[in-house]
This record gives C-alpha cells, sequence and structure tokens, in this order.
C-alpha cells in the first residue's frame, strides 16, 4: 500500500468548504424548574388570550419553535428562545389588534362618507327647490312691479276711475301675499 503525504489541511485535503466539529459539553442544561415551567406556563396564557387562540396551540408553536416536543424535554438553555418566541407572539397580537381597529375605523369613516354624500345630495336637491321658488317669487314680484307701474301710469294720466283704483289695490294685495309667502318659506 502506497502512502500519501499531504502539507495541506484537513479541510482542503478533503477538498471540503467547512469542518463541522462538535465538542463535548454542549448539553442544553437542567431542566426547567416548577417555577420557571408556571411562569412560561402564564406567559403562554397571556399570548393565547392576545391571539384569540387556545394555549394549545401556542404551546404547539413553542414547541416547534424550540425544537421539543413537550415542557418536559425543556432545558434551561432553551428559555431564552421560547420568551423571544413568545414576544415575537405578542407583538403579532399586538399587530392583528391594530390591524383589526385599523379596519374598523375605515368602515366607520366610510360609513360616515356615504351618509355625508347623501347629506350633500339632498342638500343639493333642497337647494334647486328653493332656487325655482325664488326664481318664481322674482318673475311674481317683477309682474307685479310692472302692473303696479301701467296702473300709476294709467292714473296720472287722468283717467281716474274707481276701476283703475280697485286694480292698484289688488295688485298690491299680490305683491303683499306673494312677500309674505316667501317670508314663510
Amino acid at each position: 500500500m502506497r502512502q500519501q503525504e499531504f502539507n495541506r489541511s484537513v479541510g482542503q485535503v478533503i477538498q471540503a468548504d467547512s469542518v463541522i466539529q462538535e465538542f463535548g459539553g454542549t448539553e442544553r442544561g437542567r431542566a426547567l424548574t416548577s417555577h420557571e415551567r408556571r411562569a412560561l406556563n402564564q406567559d403562554v396564557r397571556k399570548v393565547a388570550l392576545a391571539l384569540r387562540q387556545s394555549g394549545g396551540l401556542v404551546w404547539k408553536t413553542l414547541h416547534r419553535a424550540v425544537g421539543v416536543s413537550s415542557v418536559e424535554e425543556m432545558r434551561i438553555a432553551d428559555l431564552p428562545a421560547a420568551q423571544t418566541v413568545l414576544s415575537l407572539l405578542r407583538e403579532e397580537a399586538e399587530m392583528i389588534g391594530a390591524l383589526t381597529q385599523a379596519r374598523e375605523a375605515e368602515k366607520q369613516a366610510h360609513a360616515a362618507m356615504v351618509e355625508m354624500r347623501a347629506e350633500i345630495e339632498a342638500l343639493k336637491q333642497e337647494n334647486g327647490v328653493m332656487r325655482v321658488r325664488l326664481e318664481a317669487a322674482v318673475h311674481d314680484a317683477k309682474t307685479a312691479d310692472e302692473i303696479v307701474a301701467k296702473a300709476r301710469a294709467l292714473a296720472s294720466e287722468g283717467k281716474r276711475n274707481s276701476a283703475a283704483r280697485l286694480f292698484i289695490g289688488g295688485c298690491f294685495t299680490v305683491a303683499s301675499a306673494t312677500a309674505i309667502f316667501l317670508m314663510a318659506t
């Protein structure tokens, strides 16, 4: 058998990009104490309430993230990772709550906008009706003024008869009634 000599590092000899090395003592530490488990359970309950999910679903998510199948398998080294996952789940719950509130506010704003548009349309219609009434009243007033002017012209020409006086009195009554009607509306 032929022996070869290598003057290079092991990684270069085996043409590997990296060498995985494991050292002894990489244990994850002791099991969680009952106090630590209780505190973790309370945090899980708070997150479950915030997410509106069952505690079992939150525990399942936590176990998957940490890499264990139950809380009994969790070690002290897993506790910071579990707390980080729970804080991320809390943030998710806060974001979901904020999104829900924003959607509700958007719905209320949309409803208010629809209501305002309807009110604007009603005001436009009312404005149109009032404009028509005003134009009719102005026309009636102009007509009454023309009639009064003609009656005065006839009266000033010396044709003072009782019919002209009655006509003038009737015109003033029509003009007065029109003005009173406009004030009432």
